[in-house]
């Protein structure tokens, strides 16, 4: 029941580009015991979040507690709170963000360290992202890729400095909208994040064919004539094997 409550929501969030009913196809998400998503051209993924906690509702979700604060030149300052676990204590990240639309998509350009000849410096590191709400319906993995003449700002990359930008409590310029990361071609993953004060929410969907393999139990009580009849044949073979393995170890001993 938590699978379909956590699936419906996310349909609803506009993320979901397409979904088969679950008796339409079989999957090795479903075998594996993940929601499945199938996008418009066909690919199959399996809904990996990883849950921190479960509402009285059955929802289930990933739930980062921020702070967020508002700066000049489109400068956005992220608080992040790691929850701590028992043995330690809450600690907080600070990451700030550059943002700029660019055609369809989002440029986040975040101030990270970088190394020059040895040197230590500070750049904008840019990705791209996909406001959900700017693909179609049934999307697809190539609603997520770039135009070959894409550019990216004339900022990226340039040297950047963590200065005083006159940061004021505001609200993100994307709140509560799903965020995709577009910049992760052959995209194994597909990751969404969407910020509702106080927390920024993430999702993550795995492509089926870097899953591994289900192990198929076969329960007496649920199984077909099919299977009842592996499940025959295979103890047959399995009894045949055991005998003629105790039939040869007694002719090498021989008489006593």
């Amino acid at each position: 029941m938590i699978v379909l409550v956590m699936i419906s929501t996310v349909l609803a969030t506009g993320v979901q580009g397409h979904v088969e009913d679950s008796g339409s196809q079989t999957s090795k998400c479903a075998d594996l015991g993940y929601g499945v998503i199938y996008l418009g051209d066909g690919s199959v993924y399996c809904h990996t979040t990883t849950i921190n906690s479960c509402d009285r509702f059955g929802y289930c979700t990933n739930l980062t507690p921020v702070t967020i604060r508002i700066g000049d030149y489109q400068h956005i300052l992220i608080y992040t709170t790691y929850e701590p676990d028992s043995n330690s204590e809450a600690n907080q990240s600070r990451t700030v963000i550059r943002w700029e639309e660019v055609e369809n998509f989002v440029v986040y350009g975040e101030i990270s360290t970088v190394y020059t000849d040895g040197d230590k410096e500070q750049h904008y590191t840019c990705r791209r992202m996909v406001p959900a709400s700017s693909l179609p319906t049934n999307w697809s993995l190539s609603d997520l890729r770039s135009v070959y003449d894409f550019q990216l700002p004339s900022w990226c990359g340039l040297p950047a400095i963590d200065s005083d930008r006159n940061y004021t409590n505001g609200s993100h310029p994307f709140a509560g909208e799903w965020m995709i990361e577009a910049d992760s071609d052959p995209y194994d993953k597909i990751i969404a994040h969407r910020i509702v004060l106080p927390y920024v929410e993430s999702l993550e969907w795995t492509n089926e064919t870097v899953m591994p393999d289900a192990i198929l139990h076969v329960h007496p009580e649920a199984a077909t004539i099919d299977q009842w009849l592996l499940l025959v044949i295979g103890g047959a073979a399995t009894f045949a094997i055991l005998m003629s393995f105790v039939f040869i170890m007694t002719s090498l001993r021989g008489p006593d």
